[in-house]
């Protein structure tokens, strides 16, 4: 292979070979499942053609062998001299596992193209197994309806280019090409018919331009290449048999007679100006573009900081007039820009999830089960870094799925199951995470079996296995070396993967779960963050110093009183609702100084979650959510324990991204049997509790149920509206999406507050639409307690229907409030932007 072919087309050689991989792949898949449809060996046939002419343009010639004897099995078949069989169908599997192999080879750096005499061989019996012998195949490329033939228009420069090739004694010609229908790589076609003809010759001008062909919806697939040579035209002719998806090819003789028939016009012009609509860009580039973006996100945030202090200093300065104005109009810019550039890394699960089929097929045929597998969410977006990352532990689950999940199919029956197994794999999306789940419908987890493995690997005791639920016991699945296979196999039953799984998973900054039931099946659900470069984050002070922690590690906020802090075996505990978790003095941990963390006698602690561990955070204080770019310590810092990462905030100072995997792992390990022994049990406690998040409003506390929330933002700049009700502020920009911001004071009969560092703007959903409520200050995320709530007294209320009822508990006396009745929606002429409309430009 020259090198001009290795530098300019191997990228798109290896593009197309796993496009026909995947569709050789799936068609088989159909093939053995349906039977004899000719729609499918059509499409086999396609691909072994498009694969053996690209193979022999890039100069892999056992490749190009292989796909030829496959394109005469596939005649054969086509032709009804041969039955679909199993033998035949393997036969075909294994062959494209050989492709598969080879691209990898090329993609590791390797050019062997390796030994293909036994898949030869193999392909050579099957033919001689047919009726009848092989249908001669017509000389010349197949032919077909050519579309309209492209106008053809030389300027003075082409002329004499000719003139002088045929004053040479070469031949000057024009060569018609008609790209098959299905085609669906147009231009990359129409470049390797190119590069096929330069090898005999020179390519002055094609008619259209190649370029233009992508961006030409009317594009009828007929091509003249314009080709200078001294070679025959049968030379030309076979050289051209070599490249697939081409139904029609002749060619025109040019010659000083008919050269003149040939002018310069406006249509030349006009082709000229074409460009092409897909362009292809290394993936170092646009890691390149999206670090810029998150330098653009850093300064914007520092932006409006800056903006919101000059605006409090000169409140009828024109200039910071303007300035609010190209923030508020540069903030939509980046955040649009921001969504275009996260949309550049995004795959669909397709890529992914087009692996599997063919994977639990082989998995079947070797575990003698039958098994129909579905899949759903194909369509599922997922950055692309993560799609290559999740791919290993789904192989873990799918392959224990086969081979533990599903029984034989006369064991299926004696429980009166269908014989044939099902395992669907879903991908769906979930706020900023997407969710995947793999569940099938067979024998369950035994917890029996785990429990005895768990101690005989001497993970836990026998005692402590006596109090643990189902649920931590089918957790212990995780554990290096526990298995539930009676035997082992090439399958699974070692003891080794689903440690690896959960590991994998948790580096991804995601979680994994498992629900299980005897004898119906098992259901593992993944969660990872839909990218790794921008996350949506908690900040928290601590001292002089703030913090991030990822928002899809918090569970809850709340404030604890100091003596419900508990001393067991030396470590802290603190009770919460019902179970007792470690508590963490995130100051020690960090050796940061102590700041003011207690308010009226309470503490600041944000339970967070990593995994199946729960560990409580002692912080100052919680300043509210921001997105954040994630930026590394770089190699000169390199590790830090308990630090992720860092980011740079809005007022430009450094914020420490909390690595909470290793801070619960570290943790919650060391208090695993400590909290065993002093669990607390509370009942029915979640039927008679519900969340609630409380925040101020002058010196009363009033509180909205967590189900209604959003998102909780610092104040942006707030766009007057005319004709508002008075409790109606006027509208924010968050993100690219407008939201309007109530000041719930006037409906409470309360005077209008001012804005402190402290104000916070609550993205709620109420009646449907997703509003902004202003509060003085966020206080926290508390369970309460149903028997401690009270109905609004009517007799000395205006307006008793804005409360659901009054909580009152020890010192805490709350207002909670019913968002419906009081913002009253439907009858307000301010609508929430539940149609997500634009800012304007």
């Amino acid at each position: 292979m020259n090198e001009f072919h290795n530098m300019v087309y191997l990228g798109v050689f290896l593009d197309e070979m796993d496009e026909q991989l995947r569709y050789l792949d799936e068609a088989l898949l159909m093939l053995e499942s349906k039977g004899y449809q000719n729609d499918l060996i059509q499409r086999l046939f396609r691909g072994a053609h498009t694969l053996k002419g690209s193979s022999a343009v890039m100069g892999f010639k056992q490749l190009n062998r292989l796909t030829h004897q496959m394109e005469s099995v596939l005649e054969l078949l086509r032709g009804r001299q041969l039955d679909v069989t199993s033998e035949l169908l393997n036969i075909l599997f294994d062959c494209v596992d050989f492709i598969k192999e080879l691209r990898q080879s090329i993609l590791s750096g390797a050019l062997e193209e390796g030994d293909t005499s036994d898949l030869l061989r193999r392909l050579k019996e099957l033919r001689k197994t047919a009726a009848e012998s092989p249908a001669p195949a017509a000389e010349g490329l197949p032919q077909g309806e050519a579309g309209p033939v492209p106008d053809m228009i030389f300027d003075d420069i082409r002329k004499e280019q000719i003139q002088a090739a045929i004053d040479q004694g070469s031949a000057a010609m024009a060569v018609h090409i008609q790209l098959a229908a299905e085609e669906p790589m147009k231009y990359v076609r129409a470049k390797l018919v190119e590069a096929k003809l330069r090898e005999t010759g020179e390519v002055i001008a094609t008619f259209p331009e190649l370029e233009a062909l992508e961006r030409d919806a009317q594009f009828s697939g007929t091509i003249v290449y314009i080709l200078l040579t001294q070679q025959s035209r049968q030379d030309m002719m076979a050289c051209l048999q070599e490249i697939s998806q081409i139904e029609i090819i002749h060619t025109d003789p040019i010659t000083k007679a008919n050269l003149d028939t040939f002018t310069e016009g406006k249509e030349a012009r006009k082709n000229s100006g074409y460009a092409a609509q897909t362009v292809r860009v290394d993936v170092e580039r646009l890691e390149g573009l999206l670090n810029l973006v998150g330098e653009l996100i850093i300064d914007n945030t520092r932006l409006h900081s800056v903006r919101s202090r000059l605006s409090e200093q000169f409140k009828n300065n024109s200039d910071v007039h303007l300035l609010n104005d190209i923030a508020g109009h540069l903030n939509m810019v980046i955040s649009d820009l921001q969504e275009g550039m996260m949309k550049t890394r995004m795959l669909p699960m397709e890529h992914l999830f087009g692996r599997f089929p063919r994977m639990i097929r082989d998995l079947a045929q070797k575990s003698n089960k039958e098994i129909e597998f579905i899949i759903e969410g194909n369509e599922t977006e997922l950055d692309r870094s993560l799609i290559e990352e999740i791919s290993d532990p789904l192989i873990h689950i799918l392959r224990n799925a086969v081979d533990h999940g599903l029984e034989l199919p006369e064991e299926r029956a004696a429980l009166c199951k269908p014989r044939k197994g099902t395992i669907t794999l879903r991908a769906s999306h979930q706020g900023n995470m997407i969710v995947i789940t793999v569940s099938d419908d067979g024998r369950g987890i035994d917890t029996g079996k785990v429990k005895e493995a768990a101690v005989r690997k001497g993970f836990v005791t026998t005692d402590e296995v006596k109090r643990m639920t189902d649920k931590e016991l089918v957790m212990l699945i995780f554990r290096s070396g526990i298995s539930t296979a009676r035997t082992v196999t090439d399958l699974s039953g070692r003891g080794v993967g689903m440690d690896i799984v959960k590991a994998h998973i948790e580096k991804l900054n995601g979680i994994i779960d498992i629900e299980t039931v005897p004898d119906q099946g098992s259901i593992f659900t993944i969660k990872v963050p839909l990218t790794l470069a921008i996350i949506r984050s908690l900040l928290v002070k601590l001292g002089s110093s703030t913090f991030a922690i990822p928002l899809i590690n918090v569970i809850e906020i709340f404030r604890m009183k100091a003596e419900d802090i508990v001393t067991i075996q030396g470590r802290e505990v603190c009770q919460f609702r019902d179970q007792v978790l470690p508590l963490v003095r995130l100051h020690h941990m960090l050796q940061v100084e102590e700041g003011e963390h207690t308010v009226n006698g309470r503490l600041f602690v944000v339970i967070v979650g990593f995994a199946d561990k729960r560990v409580c955070l002692v912080v100052d204080q919680t300043i509210g959510n921001q997105e954040i770019v994630i930026k590394s310590l770089g190699s000169y810092i390199g590790n830090v324990s308990y630090i992720a990462g860092s980011t740079i905030l809005g007022d430009g100072r450094v914020a420490h991204i909390l690595d909470i995997g290793s801070i619960a792992r570290e943790t919650g390990s060391a208090h695993d049997a400590l909290l065993q022994e002093n669990t607390v049990t509370a009942g029915d406690q979640d039927s008679q509790s519900e969340k609630y998040i409380t925040f101020k409003l002058e010196k009363l506390d009033f509180g909205i149920p967590i189900r209604q929330m959003k998102e909780i933002v610092p104040v942006p700049e707030i766009h007057s509206l005319v004709s508002a009700p008075a409790h109606v502020l006027g509208m924010i920009n968050l993100r690219g999406l407008l939201f309007p911001v109530y000041d719930i004071r006037p409906k409470l009969e309360m005077d209008s507050g001012e804005q402190t560092d402290g104000s916070r703007i609550l993205i709620c959903e109420v009646s449907g639409q997703e509003v902004g409520i202003w509060v003085d200050q966020v206080s926290a995320v508390q369970l309460l307690a149903r028997e401690h709530m009270d109905e609004a007294p009517d007799h000395i209320l205006q307006n008793p229907e804005v409360l659901d009822a009054v909580y009152k508990d020890n010192h805490q006396f709350i207002h909670l409030l019913n968002l419906e009745n009081l913002l009253d929606l439907h009858a307000c002429c301010i609508t929430g932007p539940g149609s997500h409309d634009r800012s304007p430009e």
